[in-house]
């Protein structure tokens, strides 16, 4: 019920896509703010133990890091995209 609400709003509402579309950036951002930041220690552990270790888990650290923050940026568009576009997924 509450969910059919919102999206009749968000079908009616005055505000631009572009406006849609950095609202919910900025709310999956804040629900996966857990997710990012034990992503981020664990590539930092990964380098620090290259430092101390390996210069290979420097490259292995960077290297993860990358395709974890391609990963979450791919995530989070998707999220955009299914609930700024009239939330019309799945109807």
């Amino acid at each position: 019920m509450a969910e059919t609400n919102i999206k009749d709003t968000l079908r009616s509402s005055a505000f631009t896509l572009r406006e849609k579309q950095s609202f919910f950036e900025k709310k999956w951002k804040k629900e996966h703010r857990f997710d990012l930041v034990i992503g981020m220690i664990v590539m930092i552990a990964i380098i620090v133990a290259g430092y101390y270790y390996d210069t290979e888990f420097i490259l292995l650290g960077a290297i993860a890091g990358a395709m974890f923050c391609i990963y979450e940026h791919n995530r989070m568009k998707i999220y955009v995209e299914e609930h700024a576009f009239d939330g019309m997924n799945n109807q």
